[in-house]
């Protein structure tokens, strides 16, 4: 915003009996999730919406997939503004980066919804695509991507998904960008 050239935004246009309502429109920004705007962010590059928290409305994921964290350039992280009595609240909004952040992974990159355990709640998928991956028997690859699952209410680990919990032969390469849609 201002002279933060691609930073992103989000503008939200609120339905009425009618339709949308043009008059009432809420403008999100990650100044407005508690991080500065800062110029090649990306916030907004992807959205999904669903009832993260349990209580009955729908709540905004935001990607923001060139984020630089912990001096991490593009590791990216994702916002959720959670769905208040009469709009989105800016206020209280949760943020999530990469357990192990590093440059270039594009985290937020996509984001999906789902019942993802079956206890009727939306869950939150995230895309890693840019993730290198370190096998236990050494050796790795670079930029073969990942996602990582949140749980609706839970404070466990997100459950993290490679392409080697599928069991594709050499599916496990350089370059698979595995999360950059979900």
């Amino acid at each position: 915003m201002g002279s933060a050239q691609d930073a992103g935004a989000v503008l939200v246009i609120y339905g009425s009996a009618t339709g949308l309502n043009t008059g009432n429109v809420q403008l999100l920004t990650q100044d407005k999730a508690g991080n500065a705007a800062e110029t090649g962010d990306r916030f907004g590059t992807s959205l999904i919406s669903g009832d993260f928290n349990a209580d009955g409305r729908d709540d905004l994921a935001i990607g923001v997939p060139l984020e630089d964290v912990n001096g991490q350039v593009d590791a990216g992280m994702a916002h959720v503004f959670y769905g208040g009595s009469s709009r989105l609240d800016e206020v209280g909004t949760q943020t999530y980066v990469d357990q192990t952040i590093e440059a270039g992974d594009y985290f937020g990159a996509a984001l999906a919804s789902g019942d993802y355990d079956p206890n009727q709640r939306d869950d939150l998928a995230i895309g890693v695509p840019g993730e290198d991956i370190t096998f236990n028997s050494g050796g790795s690859k670079s930029d073969t991507g990942k996602a990582l699952v949140y749980l609706n209410n839970s404070n466990a680990s997100p459950r993290t998904l490679t392409l080697s919990d599928f069991n594709f032969a050499g599916a496990v390469q350089d370059n698979a960008y595995f999360g950059a849609t979900l």
